[in-house]
């Protein structure tokens, strides 16, 4: 009869244990996402806190750029379509404001006092100055965005930055609170289990949160770089295509207002009008292609294309706004492209040796087994940061457009390169600057092909 009092007791008491281990399993699982649904809830807060705050500040750009362009318009430096483009994106702006508004009030809850007024106040300020902007008096405009809007952003981004701060802190909290609830846990189950489960399980937790909280530094830090990004974008483009069009607007004013113009005045006048009409549609070209290229919306032919016909399609136009350009083009080599991807290529590199080369142009080609370089070359002084020429806007200072600015030409040209299984290279060498368009030769050119090396080839 003990013995089996004796086995039914070891019985319970195995039960017992294997309930209670069980129990604190349970306990440490619940513990655990709680833990994380915490984290996870306050950092989705955090994230639509900061898209309010990068939403508001382009926003606010948009709303001054669109009073910009409104008043230049009134002024007869821009035009009202200019004037109207501005207006439209600054509604767009607006649109992805209030969206982003709404998303961050619901992911924070309880929302802080005074953020349902401060971010209305925002886009009701936005919005009038818009409207007065658009109905021509930019003045009124100006002074809503000066005693609104600038006063209502900045307590909304003081506001949101307090919450941010709140809201990093309950993070750490939640952190303290989970490592609390692991150490009882661990201490009540040391008895039961052996220690290394429960090292496991502290592992484990400890290494959910810190990818929790590294995964929402990462966003947020893309997600600054990519608002900072279009802003020096936007400021870099509007500098841009105002620099050509200010040209334009100022030689013709100057031959509307004489009455008997001098013929060599007018001929200089209009060839400086028809040089910056020729760049102002390379750049407007290459900010089409570079959104559909984003889009993957760039549709390519892989075709049979005259080497020598492509260059004078792009040589021609350049010459005819004063571009000196000597051409050394052999008859008869094709490569495989498109042939309109490449004549905007070519006409990119033959913009940017004006702009930065020296007096001295040519484009010439060589061929070598399977592959062509066309290469324009000029004899300027070569760009001080080689190594960012390919890549999307850059500066080297906090405003646009600087000494030492690279555009979007390049990175848009060295994409159509690639979407043609090309490259553009760079070189400089000997005091001369060569970019060298690589494409595949076609078959009809490949006897053509000596055995020398291309310029700037892996």
């Amino acid at each position: 009869m003990g013995a089996i009092k004796g086995n039914r007791r070891a019985t319970a008491l195995g039960v017992g244990i294997v309930a209670t281990t069980i129990l604190l399993a349970f306990a440490l699982v619940y513990a655990n996402s709680y833990s994380t649904r915490l984290v996870t809830a306050n950092s989705r807060a955090l994230h639509w806190t900061n898209a309010s705050l990068g939403s508001g500040a382009i926003l606010r750009a948009a709303s001054n750029q669109a009073v910009l362009f409104a008043r230049e318009a009134a002024l007869g430096v821009s035009t009202e379509t200019a004037a109207e483009l501005a207006a439209a994106e600054a509604d767009r702006a607006l649109i992805a404001f209030s969206e982003a508004s709404e998303d961050a009030s619901k992911a924070l809850g309880e929302a802080p006092a005074g953020l349902e007024r401060l971010l209305g106040e925002v886009a009701d300020a936005s919005e009038d100055a818009v409207e007065q902007a658009r109905a021509g008096d930019w003045e009124a405009a100006l002074d809503t965005l000066n005693q609104d809007l600038e006063p209502a952003y900045r307590d909304l981004t003081a506001l949101l930055a307090e919450e941010q701060t709140e809201i990093l802190a309950r993070i750490d909290q939640t952190e303290d609170f989970a490592g609390l609830m692991s150490g009882v846990i661990r201490f009540l189950a040391v008895l039961l289990v052996p220690t290394i489960v429960l090292v496991i399980y502290r592992r484990i937790t400890r290494r959910q949160i810190r990818e929790e909280k590294r995964d929402l530094s990462a966003r947020l830090e893309y997600e600054r770089k990519v608002s900072e990004a279009k802003d020096h974008l936007l400021a870099g483009v509007s500098h841009q295509l105002r620099t050509p069009l200010t040209s334009i607007y100022g030689m013709s004013h100057v031959l509307v207002s004489e009455t008997r113009p001098d013929p060599d005045t007018v001929r200089e006048l209009l060839g400086t009008i028809h040089s910056e009409a020729y760049e102002l549609d390379r750049m407007v070209a290459d900010l089409l292609v570079m959104a559909r290229l984003d889009s993957e919306a760039v549709l390519f032919k892989a075709e049979p294309v005259d080497v020598e016909q492509a260059i004078n399609l792009a040589v021609e136009p350049a010459r005819r706004a004063g571009h000196d350009i000597a051409v050394d083009a052999p008859i008869g080599v094709v490569a495989v492209a498109d042939q309109a991807r490449l004549v905007h290529i070519l006409r990119t590199l033959l913009s940017n040796a004006k702009k930065h080369g020296g007096p001295s142009t040519r484009v010439f080609t060589t061929c070598t087994t399977g592959k062509v370089a066309i290469t324009v070359e000029d004899d300027g002084r070569g760009p001080e940061t080689p190594d960012t020429l390919f890549e999307g806007f850059t500066n080297v200072g906090k405003e646009a457009l600087i000494i030492g600015s690279v555009g979007i030409g390049l990175n848009v040209a060295q994409g159509l390169a690639r979407k043609m299984n090309g490259q553009i290279t760079f070189t400089r060498a000997e005091g001369l600057t060569r970019f060298n368009v690589i494409l595949p030769l076609h078959e009809s050119s490949r006897q053509l092909a000596p055995p020398e090396p291309v310029y700037g080839a892996a």
